[in-house]
């Protein structure tokens, strides 16, 4: 064989086996999701949401990392995730998102049968309708129709394609991003649940050394009178009675002047713990650094659940673009027919911040939503809504709800907002 054909034979060579590496590798990736994929399902069914949806989020930045953002097992992360979201964490607009994105990816997709019920198919079957190409069983039932005109139809399959995977591809980078803003929201309540931990046990030691302090000198005062006791008992002598009856004096002098020392010290320390107070009041009322960009135009990082019998700090940011000039809380206890209302004024870091007195905080649940008002009191944004409110679990021993806490002074008055058109009704709640 000549020189120039051992050459082309080479070529042949490694083009015939580098196709066969890359599959290989490819096969590898998807075995990787799809295994994400089961392990999420099983963590959904074991209740855990949370973590269902942080690995279906670990395979669609495994998919997009290697360009597998339009193959079916993306697709089938995408309709798992929409699960999770719709009947796990009932966030019913991102599992809209995530049908769609799914459908886009395999139009025939469908809930497999251990998970579907009647609510999560007709939630794809609406993400379906809005936008997604017609299964390919309809298509083969129009094929007629397609041989009438079949350079357009190819011609255009490639567009639509490349439409839908850059679709996918922008999906799939706003929500990687979407996941590390939570991850960090989550680290820093996990530091501030700690700090306010440390104060706790603080606090309990205080208490500690107080309760010894208090049973040291009850027993002091017993040994008193005991002494004083043995004073009139002992009347043989009168030089002796009166030297015992002045040292018993002395000795009731210096116990005087002892408690007068605890009293004061103990008045130090109430001043001390209520300059405390004040001072961890101030950082709740502060919450966090503004971030520099908001996930949503009207973003409230309240937790889930707050301390029972507390107030409750509440923060929210908007949006430069959104303009808002006003921001109001709504919120009513449980068992309470109308919303209360507080005007949200804005702190130094730039939220705005509200109080729910600890008296509306005694029952189990509070509901509230919160609403951006425009010049003419119109509804610019919202974070929930009247009839879905957002709902904090109110629980002893909770944290409290704020990262940080205020002065008094600078506590929002409870008032109603003016709204165009309506005025909400401020109303008590109701005791149970």
């Amino acid at each position: 064989m000549s020189r120039t054909g051992w050459i082309v034979a080479l070529g042949m060579l490694a083009s015939a086996v580098a196709p066969g590496s890359a599959r290989a590798a490819g096969k590898e990736i998807v075995q990787k999701i799809e295994s994400l994929n089961t392990s999420a399902i099983a963590a959904y069914k074991a209740g855990d949401y949370e973590k269902a949806r942080a690995q279906l989020m670990d395979a669609l930045v495994l998919g997009k990392k290697n360009d597998l953002d339009t193959h079916p097992a993306v697709a089938r992360t995408y309709l798992d995730l929409g699960v999770v979201q719709s009947a796990g964490l009932k966030d019913h607009e991102k599992a809209q998102r995530y049908f769609g994105l799914a459908v886009r990816i395999k139009p025939d997709i469908q809930v497999p049968p251990a998970l579907a019920s009647d609510e999560l198919k007709q939630e794809l079957e609406q993400a379906r309708a809005k936008g997604s190409a017609p299964p390919p069983a309809r298509a083969e039932e129009s094929a007629p129709a397609k041989e009438s005109t079949p350079t357009r139809t190819k011609a255009s399959e490639p567009a639509q394609a490349a439409e839908d995977q850059g679709r996918a591809r922008e999906e799939s980078e706003k929500l990687r991003k979407q996941l590390a803003e939570e991850k960090e929201a989550k680290e820093k309540l996990e530091k501030a649940r700690a700090d306010a931990e440390k104060q706790l046990a603080a606090a309990r030691d205080g208490e500690k050394k107080e309760r010894e302090e208090k049973e040291k000198l009850a027993k002091e005062k017993v040994d008193t009178e005991k002494q004083l006791a043995a004073a009139r008992d002992a009347e043989k002598k009168e030089r002796e009675t009166r030297e015992k009856l002045e040292k018993q004096l002395t000795e009731a002098r210096d116990t005087q002047q002892k408690e007068k020392q605890l009293a004061e010290t103990r008045d130090k320390e109430r001043k001390g713990q209520e300059e405390k107070e004040r001072l961890t009041r101030e950082k709740m009322a502060e919450g966090p650094d503004l971030p520099s960009s908001l996930p949503r135009p009207l973003t409230c990082p309240i937790p889930d659940e707050g301390q029972q019998g507390a107030d409750l700090y509440m923060h929210c940011a908007v949006a430069p673009t959104l303009k808002a000039k006003a921001v109001a809380l709504y919120y009513r206890p449980s068992g309470v027919l109308h919303f209360n209302s507080l005007a949200m004024e804005r702190n130094k870091k730039g939220w705005y911040l509200a109080v729910v007195p600890a008296t509306y905080a005694g029952g189990k649940v509070l509901q509230y939503y919160v609403e951006a008002h425009g010049d003419h009191g119109e509804v610019l944004a919202s974070n929930g809504k009247p009839g879905s409110p957002n709902i904090m679990t109110l629980r002893p021993g909770a944290p409290p709800v704020a990262a940080s806490s205020s002065s008094a002074g600078s506590l929002v008055p409870a008032r109603a907002v003016e709204t165009k058109g309506r005025t909400p009704k401020r109303t008590q709640p109701k005791k149970k």
